[in-house]
């Protein structure tokens, strides 16, 4: 291990600082020029610096979110180019950030799954079937085929 950099004061303050830019821990590293296992090490043993990791990444992610939302709203400006020459540019806009942002901050309108519940959202009930016998088994098949035909001359 002649080989380790030594984390210092002021690498783990440029460490945090550009993880505050986008969460990115290996560009992050890479900035300070100690590698990635050293900084999941030290995060490992020091607890006030992994407190300050996470705040540091929370800051990355809000980063993030804010360029999604830009580039979703916004747009952004792409040339047009003619014969090889720029002759002007389009405003592109994502729908697909704009769906992301959307399931992230109203995902019981937007989320691709639904919880479902029971009666007043408790647990959905059950019954273990195998415990009837073979005559309270067939009464509740026949009425269950007996709704299910109402309900085919019904629509």
């Amino acid at each position: 291990m002649a080989n380790r950099i030594k984390v210092t004061a002021a690498k783990r303050s440029a460490f945090l600082s550009a993880l505050t830019v986008d969460a990115n821990v290996t560009k992050a590293a890479a900035q300070t020029g100690i590698s990635r296992q050293e900084w999941y090490r030290e995060r490992g043993e020091n607890p006030a610096f992994a407190a300050a990791w996470e705040e540091a990444v929370a800051i990355g992610v809000e980063a993030l979110e804010d360029e999604a939302r830009r580039r979703a709203i916004d747009g952004v400006e792409v040339p047009v180019f003619y014969q090889g020459e720029a002759v002007g540019a389009v405003r592109k806009y994502s729908d697909t950030l704009l769906i992301f942002l959307m399931k992230a901050h109203l995902p019981k309108k937007y989320a691709d799954r639904q919880e479902i519940t029971g009666v007043g959202g408790g647990p959905i009930q059950t019954e273990d079937l195998t415990e009837l016998d073979d005559d309270e088994r067939a009464r509740r098949i026949a009425a269950i085929l007996e709704l299910a035909a109402r309900s085919a001359k019904g629509s």
